[in-house]
């Protein structure tokens, strides 16, 4: 078996495959002028292969951020859930006591309010009476008038007047 007088399976195939599709086989000196070099297209898809590793290995990576970033915001969101549910809490907890405050003061004015009341028509009855001890007062339009009796001198007696407001 000494190289270029056995064929190799490739060669096998690609002689069988001509012969089926009449089309004169590749010999050997083809198949080797082949192994030398690439065509354009042979490059070209070999740079295709590379480039589409190339972008999958920085999708990979991208992919790989967003799972880390997904994670993260799912853990501050977590955060966030809890916190709220805690603040939910002491809010409900907090208008709870503020009814309850809102109940007992309101309990407690109407306790107050009948002495409210009542100071209230006592003032009532003060501006009365002081009403009409003024309207008494206006009323009277005499003025009382008081002498004193001073020995010494009898020539000055002058009254002294008493004015009631």
């Amino acid at each position: 078996m000494i190289y270029g007088h056995t064929l190799h399976s490739f060669q096998k195939c690609t002689l069988a495959s001509a012969w089926i599709r009449n089309v004169r086989p590749y010999t050997p000196i083809d198949l080797e002028r082949r192994e030398e070099g690439f065509s354009i297209i042979e490059w070209s898809i070999s740079l295709a292969a590379i480039a589409f590793i190339i972008l999958v290995v920085y999708l990979i990576m991208t992919l790989r951020k967003l799972m880390a970033t997904l994670s993260e915001t799912k853990e501050t969101l977590s955060d966030a859930r809890q916190s709220v549910n805690t603040i939910t809490n002491e809010a409900e907890e907090l208008m709870q006591e503020a009814n309850d405050i809102s109940v007992d003061v309101k309990g407690k004015m109407e306790a107050v309010d009948p002495l409210i009341e009542s100071v209230h028509d006592v003032g009532d009855m003060l501006h009365d009476v002081t009403s009409s001890m003024k309207r008494t007062a206006l009323q009277k339009e005499n003025r009382k008038t008081v002498h004193t009796q001073d020995t010494e001198d009898k020539q000055e007696n002058k009254p002294v007047r008493i004015k009631l407001k």
